[in-house]
Formats: structure tokens, sequence, C-alpha cells
């Protein structure tokens, strides 16, 4: 399975190292003009960002394996019988780690933001700023909200004093959010050191150009959808998309290379069944749906 959407090393290293930093230590004094901080636009949910795949926890996976794309023949061995969830498992959570630096630090960001004093700029907008230092290297990040009538524009910031890789108020991600939750997107941006390639509605500072759309959707029922999509023009995999879907009674995740006209389907259901769908598996005739029951051993799929 190809497709990674992951940023180039640069970033993913700032940007892991600040995530670990907002773990450790943020910066929850005010800043700027006094504010009733009641007034500020709320958050959006963690899940307009990430993908809950908790139950493919249960496959018990080796990092090789999911890092490979494929299970090792001594995962197979040690699961007698389920050898459709657990390639199915594998291929889902190797997505995941494909989008680590896209996700895993705006979450924690994110998460933390509730742990700072949002403060009104005089723009009407709300910044929540975090910072964090260590070994002389300090990591600043501004979290910019603002009331837009019916829906919420949100930016974040990134900087740092890094010699190996500066960022002054680079913006890491924009985007925006219906009031009512019931939609919204996020713009993911990679940093580029020349001049004259700034992301859209970015301040003077390090320019980046388009990395990740993220969409997402809730509608009735609580069905919850992200759609992401590889949109940096040029790009190995340009255009390469995920849509992940779920529901009170089912959960999917398609994967699309658009370079190989490949799509890659897994379906699991609120009571442990499934199946998978890609053009690679099984060995012995591939394409054809591949099913595990409630207890995730393989089973002859229904007709």
């Amino acid at each position: 399975m190809s497709g990674r959407f992951c940023y180039r090393a640069g970033i993913c290293l700032v940007l892991v190292v600040a995530l670990f930093g907002f773990q450790a230590c943020s910066n929850d004094d005010p800043v700027g003009p006094d504010t009733d901080a009641n007034d500020a636009p709320a958050l959006p949910d963690m899940s307009t960002m990430t993908m809950d795949l908790s139950f493919f926890g249960l496959a018990g996976v080796d990092q090789a394996s999911i890092a490979k794309g494929s299970p090792s023949q001594e995962l197979l061995g040690a699961s007698t019988g389920k050898d459709n969830f657990i390639n199915a498992a594998v291929r889902v959570l190797y997505v995941q780690l494909s989008f680590c630096a896209v996700f895993e630090a705006p979450v924690a960001a994110f998460a933390l933001a509730i742990h700072s004093i949002p403060q009104k700029q005089d723009d009407g907008s709300y910044l929540w700023t975090y910072i964090f230092v260590e070994d002389a290297i300090e990591f600043s990040i501004f979290l910019y909200g603002k009331d837009e009538g019916d829906f919420v524009a949100w930016r974040m910031e990134v900087s740092t004093n890094n010699p190996a890789l500066p960022l002054d108020h680079f913006v890491w991600f924009d985007g925006e959010a219906m009031k009512d939750d019931s939609e919204g997107y996020w713009q993911f941006y990679e940093p580029v050191f020349q001049s004259g390639v700034n992301a859209a509605g970015a301040p003077a500072g390090t320019p980046g150009v388009e990395s990740v759309r993220v969409d997402w959707l809730n509608a009735p029922g609580h069905v919850h959808r992200l759609t992401l999509v590889n949109n940096m023009e040029g790009a190995e995999d340009e255009g390469d998309n995920i849509v992940f879907m779920s529901s009170p009674s089912v959960s999917s995740i398609e994967f699309t290379d658009v370079s190989v006209g490949e799509t890659y389907s897994i379906v699991w259901y609120y009571d442990g069944s499934g199946y998978l769908q890609v053009p690679d598996y099984p060995e012995e005739n591939p394409g054809v749906r591949s099913c595990w029951d409630t207890r995730q051993y393989d089973v002859v799929c229904p007709d």
C-alpha cells in the first residue's frame, strides 16, 4: 500500500518535539489585554482531526508489521485463524502511522488549549498561546479563533529558534468550523524556505504550501465522516485520499491510491465482525471480500 501522507522529516521533527513539549509544559499565563474568556469561541472536538481506530487495538499488532504495511509471519502464526482481521488491522494502523505528523501534534495542542486563557485581539479574534523551552530551543504555538457569523475561522502558527529548522509564525494549519458542529475543514501546510510562497492568509514569516486537507462532517444519526486528501501540488501522492466513517453500528475506512487506481476498503461492525477488500489480498484470490466473525476469526463472507 502506497500513498504516505507524512510531512517531510524536518517539520515532523519540530512538531513531534513540540508535541512532547506540550505534554510536559504549556504557558498558562494570560497574554495581551484582559478579556472575558467565556466569550471566546469553543474549540472544535478532537474527532474533527482524528480517526477512531481503537477497535484494532485488539489485534496486538507489532510495530514492525505496521511500519511495513503487512503482517509478519510471526504475527500471523500467533493469531491462528484470524488472518483476515490481522491483515485489516495492520493496514489500518499503517494508515494511522502515515498520518502521524498531521494529527498527533495538533491533537495534543488542541487538547491542552483548555488549560490556556484565550485573549482577545484587536481584530476581534481570540488567541491561545503555548510556549515550551528545552536546551535553549524555544517552541511557540499560537492558536487563533475568530467568530465569522455561522462559523469560526481557526489558524495555528508555529515559531521556533531551532537553528536546524527556524520557523517564524509558520501557519501550520487553518480551517473553518460551523458553530453547530455540523461540518468544517482543516488545511495543513508544509514549510518552504524561500520567499514569495505563502500559505493562504498567512502573515509575514515562514511561507508554506498546502499539504493535506481534512473535511469533516457530523450528520444526523451520530454519523461522523472525515475525508483526507493529499493536495500538495506536484507531490508523488497528490490526490491520494482516505475516507473514514463511523456510526453507532458500523465504521469504515477507505483508502484510494490514485496513481495506480486502487482502493482499499475495511469495514467493522459494533458486534466485532467485519471485512476487508483490497487489491492484494488474499493471496489466492486477490480483491475479494475477506471476513471475520464477532470473535475476529476468519469466516466465509455472506452473500
